[in-house]
């Protein structure tokens, strides 16, 4: 960790990566010299696809795999498009890192309000920051509506709903209930009695279920 703030080279942060201990991180650098860059960095069990994501028999376990070594790991360097995207989505590659990763669709949409203008300024990365439009939602609205699923007694909400998850946005709140219920539906089609645990409940049940485990953002 100290490694990391100390390091005054790209090489020396790259260094500092490779000793990253335990949970995994992603790292997005830029340097003054104008190199950029992403690390997937962090200790990785070297397992198959699918492996571990069920409780196993501890006596015939052969003990913990090896991590998959540093340089095996994601990484990009200065891309051609100038620019990197990191929004908790699988980075891609080969091996197998997990199965928990946020969607695709909020690294694409941050993608796309960055190529939407040619120059950006703080106002601009605060807007993109802070943009709260949801590409899924607005698929499932949109399936609604064509099917004419939904009831709409106070009139087109959902027509009117701009994608935004505002607080104050009928439309969102309506779509969003609706996900939830087919996520629900769902997992209880596929796991039964072991649907809140698949919906990220917990073996305890301590933890309460949230839009994170539906993968809503």
């Amino acid at each position: 960790f100290f490694a990391v703030f100390r390091a005054h080279s790209v090489e020396e942060f790259s260094a500092a990566l490779d000793r990253w201990p335990g949970t995994t991180f992603n790292f997005v650098y830029a340097h003054h010299d104008g190199r950029t860059g992403y690390r997937f960095a962090g200790r990785v069990p070297q397992r198959a696809e699918g492996e571990g994501l069920l409780p196993a028999a501890g006596e015939r376990s052969r003990g913990a795999p090896e991590p998959w070594p540093p340089e095996a790991m994601p990484r990009l360097a200065s891309p051609n498009s100038g620019y990197i995207v990191s929004a908790n989505q699988a980075p891609g590659g080969d091996l197998e890192l997990g199965e928990e990763w946020c969607q695709p669709v909020r690294a694409e949409r941050i993608a796309a309000l960055i190529q939407a203008q040619p120059m950006h300024d703080p106002g601009s990365f605060q807007a993109i920051q802070t943009d709260r439009h949801n590409a899924n939602l607005v698929r499932l609205r949109d399936l609604l509506l064509a099917r004419g699923a939904v009831a709409q007694p106070e009139g087109p909400i959902l027509e009117r709903w701009d994608g935004r998850l505002d607080p104050a946005s009928a439309g969102a709140a309506v779509v969003q209930a609706i996900y939830r219920e087919l996520a629900r539906a769902m997992a209880l089609r596929a796991a039964g009695p072991s649907a809140d645990i698949v919906l990220g409940r917990g073996l305890s049940g301590a933890s309460s279920l949230g839009s994170f485990h539906f993968r809503i953002q």
